[in-house]
């Protein structure tokens, strides 16, 4: 190459090979193989042919290479240093252009051309949208438009436009990235090309790497494989088939139609869908959108639910799949999809049609008011516990077909939900919120049923029909319990049992109502207890060979035979039947307590009263069970306690009373009417005493002032011998013995003594309707109208 020649003003000149200075001016240079170097502001230079070598250090200059009107030339390169230079390229293909400077315009005329572009700058503008080749960007703020190629850029806040770019790579931040579908249109190939065509594409898409952080890449072309490990990416995907790959924290991935592979594994991330253009009838069928989490997701990752998005919604025509290869993540699934879950301990939101198939277990699920809940959408076979978490209005029946899965925890927090759940081993629901009703029913599938912890509180309704539960129900909130074998607890409860074996344990006040046993006529010997109660107070209504102990309060009780019932509390109403179990065992230790017994046949009663009670025996009138029934041989043992004075009446009954007073005082007995009644005062005193038929024993209370009333006969009446009991003799034939004979002796109305005699050492009196009194020890009398005493 010869010496440099200087070039100045609008000249025209003809060089090859020459190395050329432009100064000043507007200069057109033909030839090839040049070296042009201008260091002026402001000059204009054009390059009409080829192979010719460029550097610009000055500002505000025009450069033009090539005739781009008639194809153009090709082989230039560019080496510009200077600011704010405008270049039209026409010419630097197969060349290589390089930009140092700053606010520099480089437009490429060509339709096509290959070349190099290497821009250091900042701020500088490439608008080459035909242009291929390697795109190194390093400098901040520039603007490139360009056509195919390899894009690596490294600055920020940079623009890069391309279209169908073999390889993309982003390595700076805040960087936008725009992969076109087709040159300089900013639509993507599905409405260009169709839905159908665009998604029966099958050409390789850009490679896309993002490493730098808060960078946006949008791609309109199909079949892209784009992988983001910078933080705060944000990936658009606007056509069919690509593949997205996003491991960097609070990124966004949003895809506009189906077939999109997405993995995400960063934290704080969103990933969503939009419903796609519908593919015209060329396209029979379109793959569903599939999103892999993969890696580790760490909390509060989101997946927004939308009218198609690939968490939770239905794109093209099939829907979407999210496989969860990873834990600790929080999926929001409100309008469809199907999740598969392998390693658990994931939080889900779901809703409108969403399944979801747990095969590891630790996953919460969440679902939304108004659902229809099924083991189609709760599938799976994790043998670790799952939690179910349901809102207001759902509807849930984990029943049908027979599926294993374990959703153990059931927790209802809404109001107006109902639902069918298979009671497994060590399965648990909780029904807060109020107006629930759920069921819990046997998985004839699997064996060992039963064995839940159900917990009801509020206005809530569970009916359980297996056994060997736990079963905690308080604030007014009901139980069906129609199984055997539960431990039942709480407070201010509705409880309806049946089955046997059950122990309920209740505080506060409650209402209880017990069914008889299956079997009628348990033979003597055989019995058993049905369920065993611990209570306070409220209404319990028990069933036959219950077991019922009160700790406190105030109740009202009833038992159906074969029943033991303690109470604690005080103001206690007991009614007690006997006609299918036998006879009930009553302990009363507080005060004001009271007892009715309905007594039919054949059974014997027992009642102890610590501090007295109000106790009346009373034949059943109605329909019985069994021929043997008829209100005979019915028995009352009653035990009172000491300083305590009761009542108890079974005149007009058939029951055969037997007191053991004690130390009680003041007792007012009254027998059955069928006689054989034992009433025997102890060392109390004051006893008012009645028999009631045939051959009864009165013992007045060994403290005295007792009242012995006789009955129709046969009747042994004893005082305390001290002077001041009362014998009322009622007449009716038969022989009446008298013991301890002192004090005073009434006869009724209309009896006298028609004789009197002394045999034995006894006194032997005979009234005028037969009856026969024998006063024994007693060897002489004072009368005194219908009053006598002994002498």
């Amino acid at each position: 190459m010869s010496n440099t020649v200087t070039v100045s003003g609008n000249s025209t000149s003809t060089f090859n090979g020459q190395s050329l200075n432009v100064v000043s001016g507007n200069p057109t240079i033909y030839g090839s193989s040049n070296s042009v170097v201008s260091s002026a502001n402001g000059v204009g230079i054009y390059l009409a042919d080829n192979q010719n070598a460029v550097t610009l250090f000055g500002a505000h200059d025009t450069l033009s290479a090539g005739l781009y009107q008639s194809g153009g030339s090709n082989g230039d390169s560019l080496l510009l240093v200077g600011n704010n230079n405008t270049i039209m390229d026409g010419g630097f293909g197969n060349g290589g252009v390089t930009i140092n400077g700053s606010y520099n315009n480089f437009v490429s005329q060509q339709r096509i051309e290959t070349t190099n572009i290497l821009v250091n700058g900042s701020n500088d503008t490439v608008s080459a949208m035909y242009v291929s080749g390697n795109f190194v960007i390093n400098g901040d703020n520039a603007l490139i438009i360009a056509n195919n190629g390899n894009f690596t850029i490294n600055g920020a806040n940079d623009t890069v436009r391309v279209a169908n770019a073999t390889s993309i790579i982003v390595a700076g931040s805040n960087d936008t990235v725009i992969d076109q579908a087709q040159v300089g249109s900013s639509l993507p190939i599905n409405l260009i090309s169709g839905a159908a065509a665009a998604a029966s594409d099958t050409t390789a898409g850009s490679a896309i790497t993002v490493t730098g952080a808060n960078d946006s890449v949008t791609a309109l072309n199909n079949n892209n494989s784009i992988t983001a490990t910078g933080d705060s990416v944000s990936v658009s995907l606007q056509s069919y088939g690509n593949s997205a790959t996003v491991s960097g924290n609070s990124s966004n991935v949003t895809a506009q139609t189906s077939s999109e592979s997405i993995s995400i594994s960063g934290a704080n991330s969103t990933v969503s869908t939009a419903v796609p253009i519908t593919a015209s009838s060329g396209s029979t069928s379109i793959a569903a959108t599939t999103v892999s989490i993969a890696s580790s997701v760490a909390a509060s990752t989101t997946y927004n639910n939308g009218s198609s998005s690939i968490v939770d919604t239905t794109p093209g025509s099939g829907a979407s799949t999210v496989n969860v290869t990873s834990g600790s993540g929080s999926v929001v699934a409100t309008a469809g999809g199907t999740y598969n879950d392998s390693v658990g301990g994931n939080a889900y939101t779901i809703g409108g049609g969403t399944l979801v198939n747990l095969t590891a277990g630790g996953d919460t699920i969440r679902v939304t008011d108004g659902e229809q809940i099924t083991r189609d959408t709760l599938a799976g076979t994790a043998s670790v516990a799952n939690t179910v978490i349901l809102g207001s209005a759902v509807n849930i029946d984990l029943t049908a077909n027979g599926t294993i899965g374990r959703y153990d925890v059931v927790s209802v927090t809404g109001s107006g939900s109902s639902g069918m759940l298979y009671g497994n081993m060590n399965d648990t629901l909780y029904a807060g919120g109020s107006n629930n009703l759920f069921a819990v029913t046997k998985n004839t599938s699997v064996a060992g049923n039963g064995g839940s912890l159900l917990v009801a509180t509020g206005n809530n309704t569970l009916s359980v029909w297996t056994g060997s539960n736990t079963i905690d129900a308080s604030g007014g909130a009901s139980l069906y319990v129609t199984s055997s074998d539960n431990t039942i607890s709480g407070s201010a409860m509705n409880l309806a049992l049946q089955g046997g074996g059950n122990s309920v344990n209740l505080t506060g006040n409650a209402t209880v109502s017990d069914a008889n046993p299956w079997a009628y006529g348990i033979a003597s010997g055989a019995e058993t207890v049905q369920n065993q109660f611990t209570v306070q107070s409220g209404q319990f209504n028990l069933g036959g060979q219950d077991q019922l102990l009160q700790t406190g309060g105030s109740a009202a009780v009833t038992l159906a035979g074969g029943g033991n019932a303690t109470l604690n509390g005080s103001q206690d109403s007991i009614t007690a039947t006997d006609q299918a179990y036998g006879g009930n065992n009553i302990v009363l230790t507080g005060a004001n307590d009271s007892v009715s017994l309905i007594n039919v046949a054949g059974s014997a009663a027992t009642v102890s009263a610590a501090l007295g009670a109000f106790v009346k025996a009373s034949d059943d009138t109605g329909s019985k069970i069994g021929a043997v029934n008829d209100n005979s041989n019915e028995s009352l043992v009653f035990i009172g306690g000491s300083g305590s004075s009761s009542t108890v009446l079974a005149a007009g009954s058939n029951t055969a009373v037997t007191l053991f007073g004690g130390q009680s005082n003041h007792n007012i007995v009254s027998g059955g009417n069928a006689g054989n009644n034992s009433l025997n005062g102890g060392g109390g005193t004051g006893d008012l005493f009645s028999a009631g038929g045939n051959n009864d024993v009165l013992i007045g209370g060994g403290g005295g002032y007792n009242t012995l009333v006789s009955a129709a006969g046969n009747e042994t009446l004893t005082g305390a011998g001290l002077g001041n009991d009362l014998f009322s003799i009622t007449g009716g034939g038969g022989t009446d013995l008298i013991g301890n004979f002192s004090g005073q002796m009434v006869l009724g109305a209309g009896l006298s003594v028609s004789s009197e005699t002394v045999s034995g050492g006894s006194m032997n009196l005979v009234l005028n309707d037969g009856t026969h009194l024998i006063l024994s020890g007693i060897g002489a009398i004072h009368q005194s109208g219908s009053v006598i005493t002994a002498a």
